[in-house]
Parts: C-alpha cells; structure tokens; sequence
C-alpha cells in the first residue's frame, strides 16, 4: 500500500523559493566583489536595515542563533563596517551601528539584491506583484502573530514558575526562624513536664543549632552529587521526622537527639533554597546582546 503524498502546496513552493533566493543572492554578490560572505553580507544589509539596534534584536530578525550573528559582526567590525556602542539608554549594552566604510559594500549588496529580484519577478506582471507582495506578506503575519502568541505564553509560564518558586524559597526559608519562635516560649512548661533544669532543656538550643551549622558544610557538596530536588526533599523528610520524634519525646535526652535532626533539616532547606530560586528566574541579557 503506496503512501499518499502530503498536500504541502504554496508551504513547500515557498520554501523553494526562499532556496532558490538565497543561492542566485550568493551568485550576484560573488560578481560585485564585497569579499564578505553571504551570511556576513546579510548582516550588514540588517544592521543598515535596522540601525541602533542591540544583537539580540537583530539575531531575531534575521532567523539566526546569536552566537552565529556574533561571528559574523566580529568580522564586521575587524574589517571597519560597523562599531559596537554604548546604549544610551542601558550602559550595560551594546548597539550596532555602520562606519561610513559600509556605503559602498551596502551599494554593491543592493545592486545584488536588486538583480535577484529583477530575475524573479521579470515574468510577472506589474499589476500582479503586487497581489504577490500582498499575499506573502499576509502569510509572513499569520506565522508571526501565531510565534507571539506562543512566546507571550511561554513568557507567562515562565513568571508563574518564578513565582512559585519564590514562594516555595520563603517557605523554606521560614522553617528554622518558625522552629524557634515556637520553641522558645515552650522551654519553661518543658522543664516542668521533664522534671529537669533549665539548663538540660537549654541543651536543646544548643543541639539544634549545632546541627544547623554542621549541616551547611556537607549540604553542597550533597547537593552537588544528587542535585538540589531529592536533597531537599530529603532533609525536608528528615525536619517533619525529627518535628513528631520532639513532639512526642519521653525524655530531655530523647528531646536533645530530635532538635538536632531538626537542626540539620532545617539548615538544609535554608542552604539549598537561594541557588534554586536564581536558576529558575528569566537570564537577563549579557552586556552587548
């Protein structure tokens, strides 16, 4: 049983077209003689097209990954066709402007661009181009409200998580000052219900604050070999153990053992919740992006 061909239509046409473009561009810039490429002369013809106008930007309007569009500007501006300046309006980047040196590489690339376009369109009537323009740039617009909307909700999704994030950090956070506060006014009742000292059941304090400082010295490297999820989680487990052995300890001794548990989960938690809530947030751009 034979496989039905796809009904790509005007999809795959367009997209030969774009191919096609692209190699007759390659061949009219090889003749006008720019000794740039085709990928570096795109660039330059972009950054005439959008001027003052950070890489990021321009990598997007260009369809490219940003580390492809750095190489080809550091080229750039070795040869003296463009200059990286100060943004006014942020000094930690970097815009992109021409040097006067481009105008006749930009003359020659138009001369190019404009030969290709001539070939194209040399069979169609004028009246009609037109229509095509029009058609095409409905289809460009399709594509790109449908990528916004996309992107608009990815943006959303991302907020939401860093905003849970931010509040599962302050509850972690929260869990050793929350053990003590309540703690600390119980300690008289709890000599009385022991029959003990003050300072017997002071020792707690002491317990519990020795486990939280032991703890930050193994909780790294523990998160480093397991990551952070399954430690946390992990000492979290250990915090609400040791939290009902406390509750429910027969004895000061038993008491000293639990709040010292409760120490270590509760450093844990504190330790691991900064890096988690600094990954999880939106990377801010790097200066000159």
């Amino acid at each position: 049983m034979g496989v039905p061909t796809p009904n790509v239509g005007v999809t795959m046409l367009v997209v030969d077209l774009a191919r096609l473009l692209r190699r007759n561009f390659e061949a009219e810039l090889s003749k006008v003689d720019t000794g740039l490429t085709a990928g570096e002369a795109r660039t330059l013809f972009y950054v005439w097209r959008l001027p003052g106008q950070r890489q990021a930007v321009l990598a997007d309007a260009m369809y490219v990954e940003p580390m492809t569009l750095v190489g080809y500007l550091d080229t750039l501006e070795k040869a003296g066709l463009i200059r990286r300046c100060q943004d006014p309006n942020d000094r930690r980047a970097k815009i992109i402007e021409l040097t006067p040196s481009a105008d006749p590489l930009l003359e020659k690339i138009g001369t190019a661009l404009q030969e290709v376009r001539s070939r194209a369109l040399e069979d169609i009537p004028a009246d009609q181009r037109q229509i095509l323009e029009s058609l095409l740039q409905t289809m460009k617009d399709s594509l790109l409200q449908e990528f916004q909307r996309e992107t608009e909700m990815t943006a959303d999704s991302s907020i939401m998580s860093a905003r849970r994030t931010s509040l599962l950090g302050a509850g972690l956070v929260a869990i050793g000052p929350i053990s003590m506060a309540l703690y600390t006014p119980a300690m008289p009742a709890l000599v009385e219900a022991f029959g003990t000292t003050d300072s017997a059941v002071k020792l707690t304090l002491t317990a519990y604050f020795a486990g939280f400082a032991v703890t930050q010295l193994v909780c790294g490297p523990l998160t480093d070999a397991f990551g952070r999820k399954p430690v946390t989680i992990a000492f979290l487990v250990l915090y609400l153990v040791s939290s009902v052995l406390a509750t429910f300890a027969p004895t000061v001794e038993f008491m000293v053992f639990a709040r010292a548990l409760q120490g270590v989960g509760a450093a844990v938690a504190s330790r691991c919740r900064a890096p988690s809530s600094a990954t999880s947030l939106p990377a801010r751009p790097l200066p000159g992006s």
